[in-house]
């Protein structure tokens, strides 16, 4: 390069060697020199960079890349200030990027996050495109700055509903599982943003076969699940109770109930026992007990819940049954959570969680347990 060139020229030199994949150590040295100088330049040479990653070539793609990186880290401010234009430049690529080219661009959209994270919703488009690469590196690198910005500014996936449903049916397991992470995250502030996300949501907790996934899908859903409203009981100070079922009518209840007593019924409540109190170290279960359907004890494990409020639950619990011991109650108090559950026609099985449980989470973990139990009842007849 020529010690008498302009800087214009020198600019354009070395912009012209990056397209051919020429760039050296020393060119970009000279870049910033020059860009210290003539901070004017700075739009051009980004908007150079820019056209050059939207061509179909990969090593010029590379080498901009690696400069347009350099300036992140030289003019923070600058490079952010264009990021609109940037990826305007990267949607008109006609190849997708491959993960030799995401790795550069991630890299970059880090480095803008860092340093100026209210710009990031310029790149949930790309990033939610990273999520469904091949590589698996790629994708996780891609779901950390997608959380990272759901946590700080969760209304940039306002018009993204459609892109997050994408990920959610998404051909890698662990794609789907960052949507529903995300999802989760959006909706502790803003669930009315990823409400188009819920049926589906719901689908994968009740359905999917992996335990992970439901999981995951459960919390988001719990978050984005409609909550009654129901008005408060004052009667022995009985808490706010969330229906998902519809209640019967209480008239009906004393036909149903069963009028046998449990301690001649019961053949084996060792065994009933047993089963509960492996219940109790699970995820913040603090106590789980067995009722009859006229609220009489079974067996319980863990402090003992007061009568009358298992009474109460056993009232309002509907009379009918499904194949897949749906039907339950769910009350929530400052302190803790309460969950009746349906077992098999002459029983309901309570337990009491922290408050810090999720509800959703509590019925996934509930599914087995309530299985087991009916077992043990019909083998005693109290069923």
């Amino acid at each position: 390069m020529s010690l008498f060139q302009s800087p214009q020229h020198k600019v354009e030199s070395i912009l012209k060697n990056l397209d051919k994949s020429k760039t050296r150590e020393n060119d970009l040295s000279s870049l910033i020199q020059i860009l210290n100088n003539e901070p004017s330049m700075m739009p051009g040479v980004l908007k150079s960079l820019a056209t050059t990653m939207a061509k179909d070539d990969l090593r010029s793609f590379i080498s901009a890349s690696h400069v347009l990186n350099r300036l992140a880290d030289e003019y923070p401010d600058d490079v952010s200030g264009s990021l609109e234009m940037i990826m305007e430049h990267l949607r008109t690529r006609k190849k997708v990027l491959n993960e030799y080219e995401w790795m550069p661009v991630l890299e970059f959209f880090t480095k803008i996050h860092n340093e100026h994270p209210e710009n990031m919703g310029f790149t949930l488009p790309a990033l939610f495109s990273a999520l469904g690469n091949s590589n698996p590196a790629i994708r996780a690198t891609a779901y950390s700055l997608l959380q990272a910005v759901a946590v700080l500014n969760p209304e940039f996936f306002k018009d993204y509903s459609k892109e997050i449903i994408k990920v959610l049916n998404g051909l890698n397991l662990d794609e789907r599982l960052y949507a529903c992470k995300i999802i989760g995250i959006i909706a502790e502030k803003n669930p009315e943003i990823v409400l188009m996300t819920y049926d589906l949501v719901e689908d994968l907790f009740l359905n999917h076969p992996d335990t992970n996934l439901r999981s995951e899908a459960g919390l988001a859903a719990d978050k984005l699940r409609p909550k009654t409203k129901v008005a408060r009981q004052t009667e022995n100070h009985i808490p706010l109770i969330k229906q998902e079922v519809i209640k019967p009518k209480l008239s009906n209840v004393t036909d149903n109930i069963s009028m046998k007593n449990p301690d001649n019924v019961i053949k084996d409540k060792g065994q009933i026992a047993t089963a509960l109190q492996t219940m109790i170290p699970e995820r913040g279960i603090i106590s789980a007990t067995l009722v009859s359907t006229d609220g009489r004890m079974i067996s319980h494990s863990g402090p003992q819940i007061d009568m009358t409020l298992l009474i109460k639950l056993s009232s309002i619990m509907p009379l009918d049954v499904d194949d897949n011991f749906h039907n339950r109650i769910s009350i929530e108090q400052s302190d803790k959570k309460i969950v009746a559950v349906r077992v098999g026609k002459k029983a309901i099985l309570v337990v009491v969680t922290g408050a810090e449980t999720s509800i959703g989470m509590l019925h996934l973990m509930l599914n087995k347990s309530v299985e087991k139990l009916h077992g043990m009842l019909m083998d005693s007849g109290l069923s």
